[in-house]
Formats: C-alpha cells, sequence, structure tokens
C-alpha cells in the first residue's frame, strides 16, 4: 500500500467499538508495546469505555477497507508547575501487518501538530525501553528521550512561538479532506459490491 492509501481521521465516541476492535487486533508484542504490560481484553474494555474523544484527541489510521489499522491517542492534562500549563501524553499503535509503512511516523506528526494547536506546553511519551522504532521517532521529531531499566520516557517542551499560523489551517484541511476520502471509499465499496 501507498503512503496515500491510507487515511487518518480524527474519530468520535461513535468509533469506540472500532477503537476496542484496534486495540484486539494487536497482536501480544504490538499490545505489550502500546501499554508497556500484558493487558487482556477485559481491561481494554475497560480503557476503551473511559475513552473522552471530545476532550482529548484520538486518530485513526484506515485502509482502503475503512478498518483503523492504527490509533493515536492524544490526552491532556494539567502541568504539575503551573495552573495553567497543559500538558498531554501521546500514544499509538500499528497493527503488526501494517508496521513498516511510515504510519506511526504520520500518527506521530499527526499529534504533535495537535498538541501545539491545543495550547499544550509539554507532550509525553512512553514506552519500553527496547521499543528501538518508537525511540527513533521520537527522537527524529526533536523528543528528549530518557531511558530507565523498565521504559523509557520521552518528552518535547512546546513554546508559543513553535506553533505555526498554518497549523490550524492544517488540522482543519486535514479533518476535511479525511472527512471527504472516507465518504468517497464507502461509495467505492458500495458500487462494487453492487455491480
Amino acid at each position: 500500500m501507498t503512503k496515500n492509501t491510507f487515511i487518518i481521521k480524527r474519530l468520535t465516541d461513535n468509533h469506540k467499538e472500532a477503537i476496542l476492535s484496534h486495540y484486539k487486533e494487536l497482536d501480544e508484542e504490538s499490545r505489550y508495546n502500546r501499554f508497556c504490560s500484558s493487558t487482556n481484553d477485559s481491561a481494554l474494555m475497560n480503557h476503551v469505555s473511559k475513552i473522552d474523544t471530545v476532550n482529548h484527541g484520538f486518530f485513526g489510521v484506515f485502509n482502503e477497507d475503512l478498518h483503523i489499522v492504527g490509533l493515536g491517542e492524544c490526552v491532556f492534562f494539567s502541568g504539575k508547575n503551573q495552573e495553567k500549563s497543559i500538558e498531554a501524553e501521546v500514544a499509538f499503535s500499528i497493527l503488526s501487518s501494517y508496521q513498516g509503512c511510515g504510519l506511526g511516523n504520520r500518527l506521530l506528526q499527526r499529534l504533535i501538530r495537535f498538541a501545539k494547536i491545543n495550547e499544550v506546553t509539554k507532550m509525553h511519551m512512553y514506552c519500553l525501553r527496547n521499543n528501538n522504532k518508537v525511540i527513533h521517532l521520537c527522537k527524529k521529531y526533536g523528543l528528549q528521550v530518557e531511558v530507565n531499566p523498565y521504559e523509557s520516557s520521552a518528552y518535547l517542551n512546546i513554546l508559543p512561538e513553535d506553533i505555526r499560523k498554518e497549523d490550524r489551517m492544517e488540522e482543519i484541511a486535514e479533518d476535511i479532506l479525511s472527512e471527504i476520502a472516507i465518504s468517497k471509499q464507502r461509495s467505492l465499496r458500495f458500487n462494487t459490491i453492487n455491480k
């Protein structure tokens, strides 16, 4: 599949079932890498039940069959040092058969932009210390990586001057274009089925 075959779209509460399906489809290693621990289906259902797509950013990567093959999350919380600081934790997962297609790269770009336009002052990401792919992506995008015996943590301080005027417009445009692409793909699939 080519880079343009995949559609990245912001998700809503209507996608919770698809989000849960995505998590359940992760192989054991990918699930362990995403949650930094063994996570059973019951824990996944509990996690998904608490997802708030209105106040946080959840992004799905859809393949040509409109199946979620990747998922990115940007969850906001208040900063520890200042009342007005907003921090965010980001995480993502990709189905193993789609890893190596650049989807983690595209998701992390989208999550960073989303954090910036929502005035996040510090972005955090956690991964296992041997998850070299994610550590490489973090370094590529300027996140400071710290490694301890069990996990790696990465953070990015975001200054107001880091936010480009174009970031907001790009986010809006990408939301609109993803809606159009998904509608077009649904139409193509419908026409193919009904031939």
